[in-house]
């Protein structure tokens, strides 16, 4: 990766690119935001830390609980997430809770791709048919989330020799105006997983099936950012 980019995307702006970290306040809106984060991510962007008003530590737990316990603690309108895809869907729900008040941002640590999409358990005791949200500023730069990739094998992962295939109309389509990549994940001989082909009535994956092909995904989302960047 050689340079960065930013894309705005209706409502929000996105920050790609190595070293995109040390202007994060600045692109955050600047200092003064209520910041989500854990020890360990918190010791990857101190500057980050620095710029906020107030700062929770988000202990283990479910994101619904720790939303939840959050309500009415934090009182700034921009809530920061830094860290992993649990401490930005907390962001996500808290802002979703506030009915339009607060917005949420992120500044990820991980491949989760959790600052990409409206994906969030709504926070314990708010209003659970509140429109979910996706944070509105995203400064996403790689060197902080690099040493994730050595995660992938003890995921176990294990690549396929390569394919050809020709997708779909609708992907041909979006392949047109975006750089695109297509990932195939194998299901067959997953626990309780019915082998039938896809589409088949039959075809329900499990949980466990279904959290795989989220974390492919998730380094999808890492390996599109880079073609983007070749293409620009």
């Amino acid at each position: 990766m050689t340079h960065g980019f930013t894309w705005r995307d209706g409502e929000r702006t996105i920050r790609f690119g190595r070293g995109t970290i040390a202007g994060a306040v600045e692109t955050l809106g600047g200092e003064g935001y209520a910041l989500l984060t854990t020890e360990r991510a918190a010791a990857m962007a101190p500057g980050v830390v620095e710029g906020a008003a107030g700062v929770h530590m988000l202990g283990e737990g479910y994101v619904d609980e720790l939303a939840g316990e959050l309500l009415g603690a934090v009182a700034r309108e921009r809530v920061v997430a830094l860290g992993g895809g649990r401490v930005v869907d907390t962001a996500k729900a808290l802002a979703a809770a506030s009915g339009g008040t607060q917005v949420a941002m992120a500044v990820p640590t991980t491949l989760s791709g959790a600052e990409m999409t409206r994906i969030h358990r709504r926070a314990a005791g708010s209003d659970q048919r509140a429109p979910t949200v996706r944070p509105r500023v995203v400064v996403n730069d790689p060197d902080l989330s690099e040493t994730a990739r050595s995660l992938i094998p003890e995921a176990g992962f294990e690549l396929a020799p390569a394919m050809r295939s020709c997708g779909s109309d609708d992907f041909g389509f979006y392949g047109l105006t975006s750089p695109t990549l297509m990932l195939f994940v194998g299901l067959e001989g997953a626990p309780d997983t019915p082998n039938v082909p896809l589409h088949h009535p039959r075809f329900l994956p499990t949980r466990e099936a279904v959290d795989a092909v989220a974390r492919a995904q998730a380094v999808a989302y890492t390996a599109a950012a880079s073609a983007i960047d070749r293409a620009t």
